[in-house]
């Protein structure tokens, strides 16, 4: 995600005319923009994702993308509730397999899987989303959760 990160910063700083350097800031899950894996998703509102209707399913947040965090994800029926991905990698690596590629027994494409393919509904429900994020501080009284952004 190397050359996603060094296009938005371009970009941006065309817009801007000017050059600055690139600082994250902490932001909470209400002011966190907005990622998805195909380009036609529908974006949530411009104030982020608000608190869950009484007329919407749950929603599960899901942070990290590894062995827990996609196993998770993996079990859970779409049909029950949405689901709120946030990591700072948009895809899984299988670990141990990572000494077979380096000794070309397997290709580096074969360990990583990405998010879509292993929950679905991140890349085709409407209600549910991933971001390209760190979390920096969650608060389980007041169901919030503090994000840094990946992507400037």
């Amino acid at each position: 995600m190397y050359w996603f990160k060094t296009l938005t910063r371009f970009t941006t700083a065309s817009k801007q005319r000017a050059t600055t350097k690139f600082t994250p800031t902490l932001f909470s899950l209400q002011h966190i923009h907005h990622f998805t894996t195909t380009g036609d998703a529908a974006a949530p509102p411009a104030s982020g994702l608000g608190p869950t209707k009484k007329t919407d399913k749950p929603r599960v947040v899901v942070l990290g993308s590894g062995w827990a965090g996609c196993s998770l994800m993996k079990g859970i029926d779409t049909g029950l509730y949405n689901i709120v991905c946030v990591s700072p990698r948009n895809h899984m690596v299988f670990t141990p397999l990572l000494a077979s590629t380096c000794v070309g027994t397997l290709e580096f494409r074969s360990v990583a899987e990405p998010i879509g393919r292993i929950q679905p509904a991140i890349s085709h429900e409407p209600g549910s989303f991933f971001f390209l994020a760190d979390c920096k501080d969650v608060d389980a009284k007041n169901h919030e959760k503090k994000f840094e952004s990946l992507v400037s």
